[in-house]
């Protein structure tokens, strides 16, 4: 019995510290690491995008909407991005995808495409209030 419950000891302590060694996720890293991954919006000065970053209600959305994914919807968002508003209806992923891609279209100095980006997301959120 007491070789069992060091074993389980043994277990406990390993899943602790191997779950201590990975980063958290947060809204900062994210949208760093969408920005390298499309390398669209490199010409966006740091001070810009430390105001999205530092919201506390993106912060807030972020956090909120992560929570909603299973293990292999994260896996397909990741090799794609895009796919995030075919894999949910959460409001809070709607808001924060929509959100970013229309700050960082103009902060990018793309109106047309930003405006684009902010219909999608109002038709979005006016199919899912209707559903």
């Amino acid at each position: 019995m007491k070789k069992t419950i060091l074993i389980f000891f043994i277990i406990i302590l390993s899943a602790l510290n191997l779950h201590s060694q990975f980063p958290g996720l947060n809204y900062n890293t994210f949208i760093n690491a969408y920005i390298d991954y499309t390398g669209m919006y490199n010409n966006i000065p740091k001070e810009t995008l430390d105001i999205l970053t530092s919201s506390e209600q993106m912060n807030k959305l972020f956090d909120d909407g992560i929570k909603s994914f299973t293990f292999g919807e994260l896996i397909s968002i990741a090799q794609n991005p895009e796919k995030i508003l075919d894999t949910t209806t959460n409001e809070s992923v709607i808001l924060l995808v929509g959100t970013t891609l229309g700050f960082l279209e103009v902060a990018n100095m793309q109106q047309g495409t930003a405006s684009v980006v902010l219909n999608a997301l109002k038709k979005k959120t006016a199919f899912n209030a209707a559903s």
